[in-house]
């Protein structure tokens, strides 16, 4: 039984179980939910993510947790495979700063974009879905230069292909 702390959006919430937080990812989980409900269909939940303790120091929006959690549980979806632990620190820091130099007007080009969309075709795919989904739920245009640096974040935390 988990106990909501957080809705982030209708798909990711914060909760607690024993005593530590954790990141739920499922369909819908987070609609029409608010603090203290409890999620007792264990069926509803799709992947529960780490311990929220590695983001207690970090300065890092809700809406980018969230959106990366889900990044992340489309990857691991799409790929048929759970990706190391490490991407949910990597992924949500790269969103998080890639956003930021956005607002600032820092534009930062990837020199390597064809090649990645060349070598890692799955990854890239999975990284234009993150793009277009960090549209929808932050309202935010990521450039195309961002796909690539998200597959490599994906490629990188794939099991035994770390290259």
């Amino acid at each position: 039984m988990y106990i909501i702390k957080k809705t982030l959006n209708n798909n990711v919430v914060i909760a607690t179980k024993n005593d530590l937080q954790y990141i739920l990812v499922g369909k819908g989980i987070g609609f029409a939910k608010k603090e203290n409900d409890i999620i007792n269909d264990e069926n509803s939940i799709e992947k529960v993510f780490v311990s929220l303790d590695i983001f207690n120091n970090k300065d890092i929006d809700e809406a980018i947790l969230g959106v990366a959690q889900e990044i992340i549980a489309i990857a691991e979806n799409d790929l048929g495979e759970n990706l190391n632990n490490r991407i949910h620190v990597g992924l949500t820091d790269h969103i998080h700063f890639a956003i930021k130099r956005i607002y600032d007007g820092i534009n930062i080009t990837n020199p390597f974009l064809s090649q990645t969309k060349a070598l890692y075709e799955e990854e890239y795919n999975i990284a234009a879905k993150a793009v277009e989904l960090i549209r929808e739920r932050i309202g935010i245009d990521v450039p195309e230069d961002e796909i690539g640096f998200i597959a490599l974040h994906i490629r990188a935390s794939r099991p035994n292909m770390q290259d």
